[in-house]
């Protein structure tokens, strides 16, 4: 659950990735990756000193985040893109995953509480129940929000047109 912290940025910053790609400067992906993972090194045997175990996967939460930090850093800066700029075309995304997010934590902390010990096969169910609710609760804030465009709408018609079907019933889609 703490390595999740460590990918959320990260998990924003995919499209910087292809973007990189696309104008032939790896480079910076590259360093990113060297920061991240020096800094892991140095900072997860610090917070080990500090927390004990769990201390590697907050210092694993730090590492890729300065390391993703430092590769939008360079890449913005080559393109002239403010983090403004960015954090506006991006941030509505992130925000709109955050009820979905505290969700999944509050079924967690339930779980925990009430379940008490149990086996694989009620942590397979929970965590199919978890992702059917991230899902279901992220993709009713991007429709509230206005963050599909009507081509995004045709696209998941278009290539998955059943679970566009469910879709639309559940979070009241008309048809694009």
């Amino acid at each position: 659950q703490i390595l999740c912290a460590a990918f959320l940025l990260n998990t924003v910053a995919r499209l910087s990735s292809a973007l990189a790609m696309a104008i032939e400067r790896p480079g910076y992906m590259m360093t990113g990756s060297l920061v991240t993972i020096f800094s892991n090194i140095a900072v997860s045997i610090v917070l080990i000193k500090i927390m004990g175990f769990s201390g590697v996967a907050w210092g694993t939460v730090a590492a890729v985040n300065c390391g993703t930090v430092y590769f939008l850093y360079r890449l913005h800066k080559d393109l002239a893109i403010t983090g403004r700029q960015y954090l506006a075309v991006s941030g509505s995304f992130v925000l709109a995953g955050v009820p979905a997010a505290l969700a999944i934590a509050l079924v967690n902390w339930g779980t925990d509480r009430f379940l008490g010990q149990r086996g694989r096969l009620l942590e397979l169910c929970i965590l199919a129940v978890e992702a059917v609710l991230f899902v279901s609760l992220y993709a009713q804030a991007l429709v509230r929000a206005r963050l599909f465009t009507q081509h995004d709408l045709a696209f998941l018609k278009e290539k998955f047109p059943a679970g566009y079907a469910g879709m639309s019933v559940l979070l009241g889609i008309r048809n694009p």
